[in-house]
């Protein structure tokens, strides 16, 4: 059911735009559907791209400085300030849309369909422990075919939007 309402939402909003540029935002922000989806668009932009973005950097140097990775200042050059170097390079031009859908769809893909995913095999292949809900020996090993199927199924359905975005 999720998945089902995920995917009309996704072309609802698809099929209301004719021409749809690689910047989604781009004519929501435009003023042409309304003030509701202009505010939206850029609530979504501030929020998300704004604010996500120093955050992941901070997550990500911590995690690199505390594993031993990295030093706290070569974590920082790093993780801060060397991605926004790059992307400052690619700032004229189609560059940066580029390396934005790039980074969208690689991120997106694996955060949102195969971690979780592979997740939820890897726990259920470390433990023969049931869980709180009881289920038969037969439903568990079946649970974990239909893991395993589930993450090829994703990967290949990741591998062909790679694909896809790669030869347009």
């Amino acid at each position: 059911l999720s998945a089902a309402t995920y995917i009309s939402f996704g072309l609802i909003g698809a099929l209301s735009i004719n021409s749809v540029p690689q910047n989604i935002l781009q004519p929501l922000s435009s003023g042409y559907f309304g003030k509701i989806s202009t505010f939206c668009a850029s609530s979504f932009a501030f929020m998300v791209i704004g604010l996500g973005i120093p955050l992941f950097c901070v997550v990500t140097r911590l995690n690199l400085v505390s594993s031993g990775l990295l030093t706290n200042r070569m974590g920082i050059l790093i993780v801060s300030v060397l991605p926004w170097v790059f992307s400052w390079m690619l700032y004229q031009g189609g560059g940066l849309e580029e390396v934005l859908a790039w980074g969208g769809l690689l991120l997106t893909g694996v955060i949102s369909f195969i971690a979780p995913t592979a997740l939820a095999l890897y726990v259920t292949l470390g433990s023969e422990t049931l869980g709180s809900i009881s289920l038969a020996a037969r439903e568990w090993r079946g649970q974990k075919i239909e893991l395993w199927i589930l993450l090829t199924l994703t990967i290949l359905v990741f591998l062909t939007a790679l694909v896809g975005e790669f030869m347009s």
